[in-house]
């Protein structure tokens, strides 16, 4: 498979290791599980944050497609949903499809997205209901999130979680790093 990918393209190809690493050192962090979900539903409720439809992804997902089959690719999940094409092979520039409502592309598809978290499937029952982290110690391999272009739409759900050993570094995986940001100080109100 020939494609292009340019500095428009997300992160691939790293290690849940060394985006920890690289990430601190720009004074930036993956996000917890928690995070990553709350960006990528943006204040939504239903499975993509397009709606519950599946339909209603087009133009704001890149998944397993036509574009792909007619490159060569193998996946089986292109016959999840014959009818869709969405003109790339692989994953697309980061600015390519819709933005949710909070402004973030590709949250559905495109690549898998490390988050800090170790993987615990009974995790959330036993969390705080409150920005819950399961601490990456408990755990042999890390969260990730948000499906990939190899994959069906079932797989980016917002509720989605995959994982993988903290070495991986592949194609399919990449990662959307966070930022903490400070509120502004209260302005002091006139007169008082």
């Amino acid at each position: 498979m020939q494609w292009v990918k340019s500095l428009l393209h997300p992160v691939e190809q790293v290690s849940w290791h060394m985006a920890q690493r690289e990430l601190e050192r720009m004074q930036l962090a993956l996000p917890s599980e928690a995070q990553w979900e709350y960006g990528a539903r943006a204040g939504t409720e239903t499975p993509w944050w397009t709606g519950a439809a599946r339909q209603s992804l087009l133009g704001a997902v890149n998944l397993a497609d036509q574009t792909a089959l007619r490159s060569g690719s193998p996946w089986t999940d292109i016959q999840d949903w014959p009818e869709l094409d969405d003109g790339f092979e692989v994953h697309s520039p980061v600015d390519a499809l819709r933005p949710n409502g909070f402004g973030l592309h590709g949250v559905h598809g495109n690549v898998w997205e490390w988050c800090l978290d170790g993987f615990d499937t009974a995790f959330y029952r036993q969390s705080p209901a409150q920005d819950p982290v399961c601490p990456a110690s408990s755990s042999a391999t890390r969260v990730n999130r948000g499906g990939c272009f190899a994959n069906a739409a079932v797989l980016a759900r917002s509720a989605n979680r995959g994982s993988d050993a903290p070495t991986v570094a592949d194609r399919y995986l990449g990662v959307r790093p966070a930022m903490a940001i400070q509120p502004h100080p209260a302005t002091p109100q006139q007169g008082k």
